[in-house]
């Protein structure tokens, strides 16, 4: 090696053993590696608080910023799942700033905005909406957005159009586009065409999807309103029959 090489090999040295200790030291600063995998163990076991740790960790730890940008995410989606809903919008504001482009991003975000909705703030939740349609506009989720937009808008027929795009899509969403079609639908009193969309979800879901009991309280009142009360009476006992002992009714 000519002197100049040796210098070169030298500094590079140097330069891989500062990154070693810097590595230790973070690592030791933070308690030892952590994974997404270890904190999404805890997000499903909804222990929150320790959830948030891991993907903290991950964030100050990982080098790569795909990673980082996933477990921001998913320590938004610990928040929002905690009730702190300013927090969860702001790591996943910065988030869309920095990594536009990141998977479960959008997700995270309609997890957001359906949370300002239960919460009863919907004004949050329609600039969320808007917000998610104008980033995501041709994909499953941003049109399944913007037709919570315009149904909460009671623009039922725009929505109708929104859901109709998104079960085209035979996605995620496609369960939950169909149960919101059979709800504009019976908004509008087209029962006929409320009862396809319900009929639907309950052949694909097979009972399994989260809001089967009230796809079939929907059913009930849209046979109701046409005046079939035995097929309405059916659906009544079995709703009733599945009821869970400590609830009064099974529509929430």
């Amino acid at each position: 090696l000519t002197w100049r090489q040796s210098r070169e090999a030298i500094a590079m040295h140097r330069y891989l053993l500062f990154l070693t200790f810097f590595f230790l030291f973070v690592n030791s600063m933070y308690g030892g590696t952590a994974s997404i995998e270890e904190g999404n163990e805890y997000l499903e076991r909804e222990e929150y608080d320790k959830a948030i740790s891991i993907f903290e960790k991950v964030v100050a730890q990982s080098v790569e910023a795909e990673t980082s940008a996933v477990a921001s995410t998913k320590l938004a989606e610990c928040y929002i799942c905690k009730g702190d809903y300013t927090k969860a919008k702001e790591i996943l504001n910065e988030v869309l700033k920095r990594y536009p482009g990141i998977e479960g991003l959008p997700s995270a975000m309609l997890h957001l905005a359906f949370a300002y909705r239960e919460r009863g703030a919907l004004g949050e939740a329609k600039v969320l909406l808007k917000q998610i349609n104008e980033n995501f506009p041709n994909t499953e989720i941003g049109q399944f957005a913007l037709g919570i937009y315009y149904e909460d808008e009671g623009e039922w027929e725009k929505a109708i159009e929104m859901y109709k795009a998104v079960i085209e899509f035979k996605g995620s969403q496609r369960l939950f586009a169909l149960f919101q079609l059979g709800e504009c639908f019976y908004l509008l009193g087209e029962y006929d065409s409320a009862l396809n969309a319900f009929q639907q979800l309950l052949k694909e879901c097979n009972n399994k999807f989260e809001k089967s009991t009230q796809t079939k309280m929907f059913i009930a009142w849209c046979y109701e309103h046409q005046f079939n009360f035995s097929s309405a009476i059916d659906y009544y006992f079995s709703l009733l029959k599945n009821l869970p002992p400590d609830q009064s009714t099974p529509f929430k």
